[in-house]
């Protein structure tokens, strides 16, 4: 599985961990506000303000998950894919039964290329929520960059289909099992399909 200890590069180069207390924490109420004020700017898409707020949050609670899975979202959406990996393992500690930040780290992992790794966590974040469709679209996209046999995800792919009927995933898998199912190639065919 992914090789990274738990916890979250801050700009500063530290790591908060749960077990290691910050100087700022237990602070839950100052916690709390720097949240809300960068689940506005996460919607505004101000990401470096929000960044800035989200990493007050998990200074002032260092067991805030959702703090941590926003941050890590952040990085991930700046490219910053060790720093997401890092914040989205510290948001899954606190969160252990919450796919968000499983199938956010399975996303970290597909953009460095691990696609074992990220069919595992998909995997994983699926299992925790079977109805959720972003959830199944992520899992199919890694199974096919992985190399996964179309034949063999054939129903997952169905499944993408008729949950995100109108959507760019529904989309996707539909070209894909155009793909199958006018091949020439056999059934072990694959594709490197991008989205």
């Amino acid at each position: 599985m992914v090789g990274l200890s738990a916890g979250c590069a801050s700009e500063g180069g530290a790591v908060y961990r749960f077990d290691v207390k910050t100087p700022e924490a237990g602070r839950p109420a100052e916690a709390q506000r720097a949240y809300a004020r960068a689940l506005e700017q996460l919607a505004e898409q101000d990401w470096a303000a929000a960044q800035a707020n989200l990493e007050t949050a998990v200074r002032f609670d260092p067991n805030h998950g959702r703090a941590f899975n926003n941050l890590g979202w952040v990085y991930y959406k700046n490219g910053q894919f060790y720093r997401a990996a890092r914040t989205f393992q510290a948001a899954m500690q606190a969160l252990p039964d919450h796919p968000a930040p499983i199938s956010n780290l399975g996303l970290t992992m597909a953009a460095a290329g691990r696609w074992d790794d990220a069919v595992e966590l998909q995997t994983r974040a699926n299992a925790l929520n079977p109805d959720n469709p972003k959830y199944q679209a992520r899992l199919a996209f890694a199974r096919v960059k992985r190399g996964d046999q179309l034949a063999t995800i054939r129903s997952l792919l169905e499944t993408v289909i008729s949950t995100n009927n109108q959507d760019d995933w529904a989309s996707w898998a539909r070209g894909l099992l155009a793909q199958l199912d006018h091949r020439s190639a056999g059934p072990g065919a694959t594709v490197d399909e991008t989205y």
